[in-house]
């Protein structure tokens, strides 16, 4: 999309993934350009873009760890938590700081957003 604040490069300098990013840029792009132009200065736009792709492609690219103790080995997922919207990553929760007045946080809570709990 040509009105794109962000590119793959500027997401992956923040997230730590192989993942293609560009399909969680469109997404944020699109939630970013219909629900915030206009309401933030275009500096504060292309920050909260950033950060809502990242979180987007954190919810899809899962980190796992494994711990091995007295030879035990755990493996488990961290990085995100299902269900909490954008307090599920640390990138969703910078997306609510810069996202002062809130208008995201109240369109997670309309019946359909709450369903998903994506954002």
């Amino acid at each position: 999309m040509a009105n794109q604040r962000v590119v793959d490069a500027d997401v992956k300098q923040i997230l730590d993934t192989s993942l293609d990013t560009q399909p969680f840029i469109v997404a944020a792009n699109l939630t970013v350009t219909e629900r915030l132009a206009g309401e933030y200065t275009d500096a504060r736009l292309q920050q909260i873009e950033l950060y809502l792709s990242a979180h987007l492609a954190a919810l899809r690219d899962p980190r796992l760890t494994e711990l091995t103790v007295d030879g035990t080995t755990a493996r488990y997922e961290h990085g995100s938590q299902a269900g909490v919207g954008l307090l599920s990553t640390r990138y969703g929760q910078t997306v609510q700081q810069l996202d002062y007045k809130g208008i995201l946080a109240q369109d997670a809570q309309t019946t359909v957003a709450a369903s998903l709990r994506v954002f």
